[in-house]
């Protein structure tokens, strides 16, 4: 397997290379382990993404332009702490035999973490706000699409070891994990590739996980048209839809009416009891809100 590096100064020109690879930021989907949210894609969305070689040109959401102006200033930060001399990795590395493909933050050039020595390996720069941490990073350790994302990193530049470095909003230094390149992963990892990539030359479509593929399924089939007798499926489908509207309109009743009582019940700005934190401010616009952070 050879690994090529290309470096891209036009991000919709990177954004489109990358449709035919599948990139260390989507590999977590083929272990049911991806991103939930805006940025994270499904197996079957992923699946028919690559299938139309379709790609979104976006500068992306508050979250997403936050951590990129933070990167270099954590990443500077965090290499001054550890007097770790870095570099920009700004290559995409990608192997066209099994169409797998990784971008960077940075490279380390020298220096040490934890008496350990970090030369040539891969720093990973990552923000999350404190409500984010607290309810992926289980334990205190990265989730499972980010160790996915690191190990296709090292395995396609050849490294052995790599640095995830995350603030945490609010936080007086950044955290760290060192993970260490894992054989056993890279080689479930290309066995899984080499699985999506023939299910795509063959066309067989993976089964759409409802629950997280709704949104997108529902974008898929925009178009109407005539009259049909509904089947004995539809019509189960059709009244437990029904049903659940039903209880959504109860539900919403009562959750306006607890939002009432709590309002009459207190001015405060913010609640806290046990570890949670329950933001009552009134907006710009005048408007009271409830959020569980």
């Amino acid at each position: 397997m050879a690994t090529e590096l290309k470096e891209f100064t036009c991000k919709k020109e990177w954004l489109k290379a990358r449709t035919g690879y599948l990139t260390s930021t989507e590999i977590a989907a083929l272990f049911n382990a991806e991103r939930s949210g805006q940025y994270g894609k499904s197996l079957f969305e992923l699946w028919h993404e690559k299938k139309n070689k379709t790609f979104e040109y976006t500068e992306g959401g508050n979250d997403a332009r936050k951590g990129l102006y933070f990167e270099p200033a954590i990443a500077k930060w965090f290499s001054d702490i550890h007097d770790l001399a870095i570099v920009p990795f700004r290559d995409f590395a990608f192997d066209d035999e099994t169409r797998q493909g990784a971008s960077f933050d940075y490279e380390i050039l020298g220096g040490c973490i934890d008496d350990i020595d970090m030369s040539s390996a891969i720093m990973e720069i990552k923000t999350a706000k404190y409500s984010i941490y607290k309810e992926k990073w289980v334990n205190d350790m990265p989730p499972a699409y980010i160790d996915f994302q690191v190990q296709l990193q090292m395995k396609l530049a050849g490294r052995k070891r790599a640095v995830i470095v995350l603030f945490v909003d609010g936080e007086m230094s950044p955290r760290h994990w060192i993970v260490e390149a894992c054989p056993v992963v890279h080689k479930a990892i290309d066995i899984k590739v080499a699985e999506f990539w023939k299910s795509i030359d063959d066309n067989v479509e993976p089964e759409p996980d409802f629950d997280k593929d709704s949104k997108f399924v529902i974008s898929q089939h925009q178009e109407s048209e005539g009259v049909e007798e509904a089947s004995e499926d539809l019509i189960k489908m059709l009244e437990q839809y029904k049903s659940v509207k039903a209880g959504e309109k109860e539900t919403t009743k009562c959750l306006a009416s607890l939002r009432a009582q709590i309002f009459r019940s207190t001015d405060a700005e913010l609640l806290t009891y046990d570890d949670e934190k329950i933001s009552l401010a009134t907006s710009k616009a005048g408007i009271r809100s409830l959020k569980f952070k």
